[in-house]
C-alpha cells in the first residue's frame, strides 16, 4: 500500500484488503470457536421472542473517582488497560449470574491497523469476540491476565471479519438472538467522549439510541469524576428493576475486585451492605414465638381435652371422635412399650389407608418411638430395603402381608388383642429433639434415603399451619397424600392438633377424580392439599364447602390456580422432605401475573447460594434452608448428611442444601427455576421446559402439557406430551405452527404426542418414567406436496440438501441445512417461483408447508 496517505483512498484500502492474506487469522478464530459455542444464558424476565427484538432502554450507574483510579492502578500493575480490567469484572458478573464457566462477550475495534488508514474516510469497524473463563478458585489477578491475553490475541487477529466468523462457525442461525454472543462491552475515553475504547485503545463510534442491539450492552465512560456506566438492555427480555440490580452488582463487584484482586473469584461478592441486610433480615423476617419444649404428643393430647367429642377421623362412611381415637392409640401404645419401644426407636408402618393407620401413627409416637411409613404398593425389593435399612423394632401392618420372611416382630392392627390395655394417657417420655418419624425419599444411588424428623420440627410446622391455614374445630381436612409421602404429615398433625376432622381418602378414589370430587363434597371438606395434576382434574364449583386449597409437590399451573382463586383461598407451597413438609408459601390471587414459591414460612430462613456466596436479588442460586424445620439428617448416611446439612454461616443450626435452583424477586418472593442437576441444554441453548409447557397450554383444544428431554440416537431432543380437552383430537402440525409465533425454533419439541391422561405416581406427581417413548418413524412420516409452490420448495430443498424424498413437514435445518445453504435455497426458490423471500424467512419458517 502507498505510504502517501494523501493519495490513498478507501477504495484502495478495499482492493488491498481483498488480496491481503489473513489465513492465519482465520485459523485462530476457527480454533477459538471450534465445537459447540457455549451461549451465556442469563435468566430472562420474559420469554425470548421468536424474532430478535431491538426494543431497548438504559440504566446508568456512577462510579466515583477513587474507584476509577483504583482501576487504572490495577491495570498499570498488570500491564493491562482500563478496558481489560472493567471487561474482566463484566465477565465475572456474567459468570456469577449464569453459573457458567465459559463466558463470551463482544466488543468493537476501529479496524484501522494500517498507518495509511488514519484519518481516512470509510467504515473500518470490526466486532471482536472475547472468550473468558470463570474458575471460582482462580484469583481476580489471574482473570485479568487471562482476559489480557485473549484481548491481545484478538487484536493481533482483528482483520478477520466477524461476518466471516459467523458463516464459518455458526451453522444454524437463531433469529431470536445475535450470532455467537448476546452481550457487548466497551469503554469510552475521557478525551474523546464520542469514541469508544475497545481492545488496546482502538476506536469506534458509539451512538445512544432507545434500542438495544443485544440482550445487554455495557459502556463504561471515563469522566473527570470517575465512571458513568451505561447498561443498555432489551426491554422484551428484562425488566428495568432487574437491570438496576445488575448495575449495582457490577459496581459492587468492581469495587471488591479492585480492593482485593488477590482474592479468589468465589470470594468476591456482588452484594452491598444494604442488599445483604434486605435478604438476611427483611426477606427472612419469619420469627414466631412458640413453646419450643412441646412434643407432638402433648399438642394432640391438649387438643383432645378441648374437643373430646368432636369428630377426629372420617373414612368411607365411618367416623371416630377425638376421645375414641386417643383411647385406642393409648391402648396400642402400651402394647408397643411392653415390647420395648423407647425414644428414638423406629417402628415401621406398612398399612392400607384406614383409621387404623392413624391409630398406629399416634400409638408409635405415644409409646416414645418414631414411625417409618412404607407404602404396601411399593415393589417387594424396595420394601425389603427400607426394612433392612431402618431396622425397626416392630412392624405394624393392616390388610397386607410383608414380602418374604421378616425377623422382626409384626403386629397386625386388625388383631384386637393388641388393644387390651388401659385407655388413659401414657407417661410422656419424649423430648423436643427426639425422632417422630423417618420418611424415605428417592436417592441418587438408586436406593431411597431415610429423612429423620424430630418432634420440634413438626411442632414448628403446626405453628406455621395454625398461622397460615387458620384451622379450627369447624374444619375438615382432606388426607389425600400417601402416608409415605411427607405431605401426609401436613394433613394429619395440623388437623388433629387443631381440632379439625381428618377425612382420609380411600385407596380406590385416589385415581378416580370424579368419585374423589363427590367424596370431598359429601364430607364437607374445607381444606385440601393436593398436587397440581390432581387439582386440574377437579372442579372448584362442585366443592362448595372448600375454603382453602394448597398446591404443592411440584410446579403449579398459574392459570388453573387463578381459576380456583376466584372461589377459594389458594396457596402454592414448596418444601423438600428435609424441611418438614413446607419451607415457603405463596398466596395466589386472581391478579397474579406469575407463580412463585413465595416467602419463607414461620421460623424458616432461605438463602440462595452460589457455592457459599450469598446471591442477591435476581441472581440464580441453590436454594438452601435453615430454621426450625430442618431435619436431623439421613438415616445411616453420615457422609451424605455432612454434605447436605452444613453449618449455617448466617446464623444458628444447620443449613440444608436442596439442589434446587431459584432466585429472589425484588418483593421478597422466590422464583423456582428447577433442579440444578436437571438443567436442560439442547444444541447449546439452555431451555426452560416450563416456558414451553406454558405456551402449549395456551393453545386451543389443549387441556394440559408436559415437556421432557428424551435421548434419541445420540441426540437429546424435546418431547411434548399433550392432553386434549374432552372429545378433541389434536392436529400436531397446526400446534407446531401456532407455537412458532411465540417461541424460538430450538424450543419447539421435535415430538408431540397426544395421550389420554398423564401417568401419576402414588403421591399424585407426574410419573415421567411411564410416559410413552416417541416414535421416530411416526415423527418422520412423509407428507407429499399438495400444490405447485410446495413442490417447488421441496425440489429446491432436495437439490440443496442432497436428501430425498423430503416432505412438506420436514425442517430444512433438521435435514442438514445451515446459513450458507439457506441463502442458496432462497436464491433457488426465487429462480423457480419468481418470488424473492428474505433469508430470515427460512429460519422462522423452515418447512416447505410453512414457507409456501
Amino acid at each position: 500500500m502507498n505510504k502517501n496517505s494523501n493519495r490513498v483512498q478507501y477504495k484502495d484500502f478495499s482492493v488491498w484488503q481483498n488480496f491481503y492474506d489473513i489465513t492465519k487469522q482465520e485459523e485462530y478464530w476457527k480454533r477459538e470457536f471450534a465445537g459447540e459455542i457455549a451461549r451465556v444464558d442469563l435468566k430472562t424476565d420474559f420469554l425470548r421472542p421468536q424474532i430478535q427484538s431491538f426494543r431497548g432502554a438504559n440504566v446508568v450507574a456512577k462510579v466515583k473517582e477513587p474507584l476509577s483510579l483504583g482501576v487504572k492502578n490495577l491495570a498499570l500493575k498488570h500491564g493491562a488497560t482500563e478496558f481489560m480490567v472493567t471487561l474482566s469484572v463484566f465477565i465475572l458478573l456474567l459468570g456469577k449470574y449464569s453459573r457458567q464457566k465459559d463466558i463470551i462477550v463482544g466488543t468493537t475495534v476501529s479496524g484501522r491497523v494500517h498507518a495509511d488508514t488514519k484519518g481516512m474516510l470509510g467504515m473500518f469497524v470490526n466486532t471482536l469476540v472475547i472468550k473468558g473463563e470463570v474458575c471460582p478458585d482462580d484469583t481476580f489477578e489471574h482473570l485479568i491476565l487471562a482476559v489480557k491475553e485473549k484481548c491481545l490475541q484478538a487484536y493481533d487477529n482483528q482483520e478477520y471479519q466477524f461476518e466471516d466468523l459467523v458463516e464459518a462457525v455458526e451453522k444454524k442461525r437463531d433469529l431470536s438472538r445475535n450470532p455467537i454472543f448476546d452481550f457487548m462491552f466497551g469503554l469510552k475515553e475521557k478525551k474523546k467522549p464520542t469514541e469508544m475504547q475497545g481492545l488496546l485503545g482502538g476506536k469506534s463510534a458509539f451512538i445512544k439510541r432507545n434500542v438495544s442491539k443485544f440482550d445487554l450492552s455495557v459502556l463504561v465512560e471515563c469522566m473527570p469524576e470517575g465512571y458513568e456506566i451505561d447498561f443498555e438492555y432489551c426491554t422484551d427480555l428484562f425488566k428495568q428493576e432487574t437491570i438496576e440490580y445488575m448495575a449495582r452488582h457490577y459496581v459492587t463487584l468492581l469495587e471488591e475486585a479492585v480492593t482485593h484482586p488477590e482474592k479468589k473469584l468465589k470470594d468476591l461478592h456482588m452484594l452491598d451492605i444494604r442488599e445483604q441486610e434486605k435478604i438476611l433480615a427483611d426477606f427472612n423476617a419469619t420469627n414466631v414465638e412458640y413453646a419450643r419444649e412441646q412434643t407432638v404428643v402433648s399438642l394432640f393430647e391438649n387438643q383432645v381435652e378441648k374437643t373430646a367429642e368432636h369428630i377426629a377421623l372420617k373414612f368411607d362412611d365411618k367416623q371416630m371422635t377425638y376421645a375414641e381415637l386417643n383411647e385406642r392409640a393409648n391402648q396400642l401404645a402400651r402394647t408397643l412399650r411392653d415390647l420395648g419401644v423407647v425414644p428414638n426407636d423406629l417402628v415401621a408402618l406398612v398399612t392400607e389407608r384406614s383409621m387404623e393407620m392413624i391409630v398406629g401413627i399416634l400409638a408409635i409416637i405415644k409409646a416414645g418411638g418414631a414411625y417409618v411409613p412404607i407404602n404396601p404398593e411399593y415393589p417387594d425389593h424396595r420394601i425389603r430395603y427400607m426394612l433392612e435399612d431402618s431396622s425397626p423394632k416392630i412392624v405394624l401392618t393392616y390388610k397386607n402381608k410383608l414380602p418374604g420372611k421378616v425377623e422382626i416382630p409384626v403386629l397386625d392392627l386388625e388383631d384386637e388383642n393388641h388393644y387390651a390395655n388401659e385407655t388413659d394417657n401414657l407417661l410422656h417420655v419424649n423430648r423436643a429433639n427426639d425422632l417422630v418419624y423417618c420418611i424415605y425419599t428417592s436417592g441418587t444411588t438408586g436406593n431411597p434415603k431415610g429423612v429423620l424428623i424430630e418432634h420440634r420440627n413438626v411442632v414448628n410446622m403446626w405453628v406455621t399451619y395454625k398461622e397460615t391455614f387458620a384451622l379450627n374445630d369447624k374444619d375438615t381436612v382432606l388426607q389425600f397424600a400417601n402416608v409415605s409421602f411427607d405431605q401426609a404429615v401436613g394433613d394429619i398433625f395440623p388437623a388433629l392438633c387443631n381440632g379439625a376432622a381428618l377425612c382420609i381418602v380411600p385407596k380406590n378414589l385416589t385415581y378416580d377424580m370424579e368419585q374423589l370430587q363427590k367424596y370431598i363434597d359429601r364430607n364437607n371438606v374445607t381444606t385440601a392439599s393436593l398436587t397440581p395434576k390432581v387439582i386440574e382434574a377437579l372442579c372448584a364449583d362442585a366443592l362448595p364447602t372448600l375454603r382453602l386449597l394448597e398446591s404443592g409437590g411440584e410446579a403449579g399451573n398459574l392459570e388453573s390456580l387463578k381459576e380456583w382463586a376466584k372461589r377459594v383461598e389458594v396457596l402454592n407451597t414448596y418444601g423438600p422432605t428435609e424441611s418438614t413438609v413446607n419451607a415457603t408459601s405463596f398466596r395466589v390471587s386472581t391478579d397474579s401475573i406469575s407463580i412463585t414459591i413465595g416467602r419463607p414460612i414461620a421460623n424458616t430462613k432461605v438463602y440462595l447460594l452460589n457455592g457459599m456466596e450469598l446471591c442477591g436479588i435476581g441472581i440464580p442460586g441453590e436454594l438452601c434452608i435453615a430454621g426450625d424445620g430442618v431435619a436431623r439428617g439421613y438415616l445411616n448416611q453420615p457422609e451424605l448428611t455432612d454434605k447436605k446439612f452444613i453449618k449455617n454461616p448466617f446464623g444458628e443450626g444447620k443449613l440444608y442444601r436442596t439442589g434446587d435452583l431459584a432466585r429472589w424477586q425484588p418483593d421478597g418472593n422466590i422464583e423456582y427455576l428447577g433442579r440444578i442437576d436437571e438443567q436442560v441444554k439442547v444444541r447449546g441453548y439452555r431451555i426452560e421446559l416450563g416456558e414451553i409447557e406454558s405456551v402449549l397450554r395456551k393453545q386451543s383444544k389443549i387441556a394440559d402439557a408436559v415437556v421432557v428431554v428424551k435421548e434419541v440416537g445420540n441426540d437429546e431432543i424435546l418431547c411434548a406430551y399433550l392432553v386434549a380437552e374432552k372429545g378433541q383430537e389434536l392436529i400436531i402440525p397446526e400446534i407446531k405452527e401456532a407455537i412458532r409465533e411465540e417461541v424460538t425454533e430450538y424450543m419447539i419439541p421435535a415430538f408431540m404426542i397426544q395421550i389420554d391422561e398423564f401417568p401419576l405416581t402414588i403421591n399424585g406427581k407426574l410419573d415421567k418414567a411411564r410416559l410413552p417413548e416417541p416414535d421416530m418413524l411416526e415423527s418422520l412420516k412423509y407428507v407429499p406436496p399438495s400444490n405447485k409452490t410446495e413442490q417447488a420448495i421441496v425440489d429446491v430443498f432436495e437439490e440443496i440438501l442432497g436428501v430425498s424424498p423430503i416432505g412438506i413437514e420436514d425442517s430444512f435445518f433438521e435435514l442438514g441445512g445451515h446459513s450458507l445453504k439457506a441463502t442458496a435455497a432462497i436464491n433457488a426458490i426465487e429462480k423457480k417461483t419468481g418470488i424473492r423471500l428474505p433469508v430470515k424467512e427460512i429460519f422462522s419458517s423452515p418447512t416447505p408447508a410453512i414457507l409456501a
